[in-house]
Order: C-alpha cells, then sequence, then structure tokens
C-alpha cells in the first residue's frame, strides 16, 4: 500500500519534532567485537537502548563530607542528591554551622563529580 504524501509530511514532522538522531562510526579494525554483537541481536537500537537503561539503573550517587569523603546518603540521580546537599546546607546555616563547600557529591566509584561552573 502507497504511503500518501500527507502521511509523509506527518512523518517527516514527527521526527523532526520529536526526535533526536545518534550515530557513532566503528573501526573494523579496532571495534570488530562490538560490531559482531551488534550484528548478532535482533534490534541493534533496542539491545543499546537496554544497555543504557541498565547502566542508569544501576547509577548511584552519594552525598558525603567533603574533606574526609564519608558517605552520608545514597540517591539514584545527581539531582537528588544535590537536593540533599542543599538541605544539608540549609540545616547547617540553621544551627550556624554552615561552611561554604563542607559537602560533595561522588559517583558508584566514590569519585567526586566536577562541580558545573555555571552554580
Amino acid at each position: 500500500m502507497a504511503v500518501s504524501e500527507a502521511q509523509k509530511r506527518a512523518n517527516m514532522k514527527f521526527v523532526k519534532e520529536k526526535t533526536r538522531r545518534v550515530a557513532m562510526n566503528l573501526v573494523y579494525s579496532t571495534d570488530a567485537d562490538i560490531i559482531a554483537k551488534l550484528e548478532s541481536v535482533d534490534s541493534m537500537q533496542g539491545y543499546i537502548k537496554a544497555l543504557i537503561r541498565a547502566d542508569i539503573a544501576a547509577a548511584k550517587y552519594y552525598t558525603a563530607e567533603a574533606d574526609t569523603l564519608q558517605k552520608i546518603a545514597e540517591f539514584k540521580t545527581v539531582k537528588e542528591a544535590q537536593e540533599a546537599v542543599a538541605r544539608y546546607e540549609e540545616e547547617d546555616r540553621k544551627e550556624g554551622l554552615f561552611s561554604p563547600g563542607s559537602y560533595t557529591i561522588l559517583d558508584k566509584d566514590g569519585r567526586r563529580l566536577v562541580e558545573d561552573p555555571e552554580e
């Protein structure tokens, strides 16, 4: 069945407004294992999305004391950890204990996250 011009326009509009295209180049000599794996799955896009979603689900962030890196609490997102740090700092202000830079955020491997220079 032929696709009408209206259907083509609607599809092009959807793709333009609702999608983001991501491409990557794989080098035969150094990425042969990746190429072989991708060619073995039913859906390359589905496989890659599933891997990324699993990575996101496994992500953990921690608030920690900046000087000792002692972990305080665990969070699923950086935003949640940032909000917690803001709450800690507010509590410290109320108690007269506030000192800038007292808290930091660590990734799941215990590395400090680099602060956004615009914050």
